[in-house]
C-alpha cells in the first residue's frame, strides 16, 4: 500500500471556521438595499412542471433504447446528450427542493425531490437533506 508522507488529513479534510454563514449575511444585505428583491424569493411555480418532464423525458427514453445496445452510436448519444443534460437539471432542481423552492410545503419538496431521483438511479436526494 502506498503512503503520502506529507499528508496531513487533519489540513485537508475542511476549512473550519467561527464566522458567520456568508450567505445569510450577503442575503440580509441586499434586502436591506434593495426591498423588492424579496418578492422575487419563495418557492417558482414551474419548478414542478419542469422536473416532470424531464422525468418523463427520460424514463421515455430508457423505454425507446430498451433493446438498444449499449455501445451503439445511437445509445451513446441519447446517453451524452439527453441522459448527461437532463441529469444535470434533476440534480439542480433536487438542490432548489431542498431549499424549500418548489412547493411550500417542506414535505412536498421532499416527496418532490425523491420523485426528481428516480431517473437518476443513486439515491442522491436523502442524502443531500440533512433533516
Amino acid at each position: 500500500m502506498e503512503t503520502f508522507p506529507d499528508f496531513d488529513p487533519s489540513k485537508a479534510d475542511f476549512l473550519w471556521t467561527y464566522q458567520e454563514e456568508p450567505h445569510r449575511t450577503r442575503r440580509q444585505e441586499i434586502i436591506k438595499a434593495h426591498p423588492q428583491v424579496s418578492k422575487l424569493c419563495g418557492p417558482e411555480p414551474l419548478t414542478k412542471y419542469i422536473v416532470l418532464f424531464v422525468v418523463l423525458l427520460q424514463i421515455t427514453t430508457a423505454y425507446l433504447l430498451r433493446h438498444t445496445t449499449v455501445l451503439s452510436v445511437k445509445f451513446l448519444g441519447a446517453a451524452y446528450i439527453i441522459g448527461a443534460t437532463a441529469n444535470q437539471n434533476l440534480f439542480l432542481a433536487i438542490h432548489e427542493l431542498s431549499h424549500n423552492l418548489g412547493f411550500k410545503s417542506p414535505s412536498l419538496n421532499k416527496i418532490y425531490s425523491i420523485f426528481a431521483n428516480l431517473p437518476i438511479g443513486v439515491p442522491y436526494s436523502a442524502a443531500f437533506r440533512v433533516n
